[in-house]
């Protein structure tokens, strides 16, 4: 599902929008003037009427305007010619670069987070049931939430519709219907976890197992990839390991430098010391992890206290699933959290978003996974209970 800001569908609501914008752009202008002012309006598709109703809309409002309007004119820049979409809207944030877009949810969403409750699956029943809601109060409410954020709206449109729960290959009526269709996506994890536990590949070799399985599920059962978008695939791919990598070297750099000094021995001592209370210690561990892991790659952090986990847990006689649990959760969430956040890197390169933009919007799940700790450390059932029941043997 995708509806698209700015421009509406029909010709009479283009008719009224175009009205009013050439109102208000009349506005700024000097009154006597014989000259045209511009109003141009971008899409990032290819400019054709017949098969792109992106730029459809956007010629039947540049042919209102010519038709009814002596002093505005609308040029059209269609393939991103003013450039990509996040861009587009960061300008009209700012208030330079284009006038006016056509763009879908999916970029809005990072400017507006509350217009992403567009895109849920099996919210809408049909398109009139679409166009009830957005016509209304709902509607109303969320032109507001994108005004404050910056932009002037104007209407909702009909794109390219419903991508979540439209299939070509079979019908869809209940969220049972597409498990014939997802099947082969749902058994990676089985076959990923399947084949750590069961001792048949490590967890690094099961990130090739994960590649080489996702390649073939989209190649020939779902044919999304074609050997001509092989190379920009791992292009894409290599880019963001070079990233990551990047930062896991200096990283790396650090926590050697920290395990030359004996910074083990150091965290031991002071650790131990704070108290004979083992929830106070294990308190002090996790507040060091959680700081370390901010700074230092996640598995060079392991390394470092793998000797504190065991001394602690050896000491106060403690439950070493339940140790080794909160050590990954704090270690993890820690990688999590800015200022170097390599999973922060990650999902802002994939997301192709800004690293400031990506850290704004993960501070709620960092609190939800901090939550999550704070259950497994006053809860150890929390972390033991699946082991002790499944895995004892």
């Amino acid at each position: 599902m995708d509806r698209m800001p700015i421009l509406p569908g029909t010709t009479a609501k283009v008719a009224a929008l175009a009205l009013l914008l050439a109102c208000c752009v009349a506005c700024t202008t000097t009154t006597g003037t014989t000259e045209k002012k511009s109003i141009r309006l971008c899409h990032s598709l290819k400019a054709d009427s017949e098969s792109c109703d992106l730029h459809f809309a956007a010629d039947v409002f540049r042919d209102y305007v010519g038709r009814h309007s002596a002093t505005l004119e609308v040029r059209v820049y269609p393939n991103g010619a003013l450039g990509d979409e996040r861009s587009v809207w960061e300008a009209i944030q700012l208030g330079s670069g284009p006038d006016c877009s056509i763009s879908g949810s999916a970029i809005l969403n990072n400017f507006c987070p509350p217009t992403s409750i567009l895109d849920l699956p099996y919210l809408w029943s049909d398109y009139s049931h679409v166009h009830r809601v957005l016509d209304g109060p709902v509607g109303d409410a969320l032109a507001r939430e994108i005004e404050r954020r910056g932009f002037k709206f104007l209407a909702w449109m009909d794109s390219w519709g419903y991508r979540n729960i439209v299939t070509t290959r079979l019908r869809v009526t209940q969220a049972a219907d597409l498990i014939p269709g997802v099947w082969t996506a749902l058994l990676a994890p089985v076959i990923i976890l399947g084949g750590i536990m069961a001792g048949i590949f490590t967890a690094t070799e099961a990130g090739v197992v994960a590649c080489v399985y996702a390649f073939v599920v989209a190649f020939f059962v779902y044919r999304s990839v074609t050997l001509r978008e092989l190379p920009k695939i791992l292009l894409d791919g290599a880019v963001t390991t070079t990233v990551v990598v990047g930062i896991i070297s200096a990283a790396g750099a650090f926590g050697w430098l920290l395990s030359y000094l004996d910074f083990t021995e150091v965290v031991i001592r002071t650790v131990l010391g704070i108290s004979d209370r083992p929830m106070i210690v294990v308190a002090a561990l996790l507040a060091v992890m959680l700081f370390l892991a901010m700074f230092i790659e996640s598995l060079a952090v392991l390394i470092i206290l793998i000797p504190v986990i065991v001394e602690v847990g050896r000491t106060h006689g403690m439950d070493p699933v339940h140790l080794g649990m909160l050590a990954v959760l704090a270690i993890q969430i820690g990688a999590a959290t800015p200022p170097v956040a390599v999973g922060l890197f990650v999902a802002t390169s994939i997301a192709g978003t800004t690293y400031d933009q990506t850290i704004r919007y993960c501070l709620p799940f960092i609190a939800a996974l901090l939550a999550t700790l704070l259950i497994v450390f006053f809860f150890p059932a929390a972390a033991t209970w699946v082991p002790r029941h499944f895995l004892s043997q």
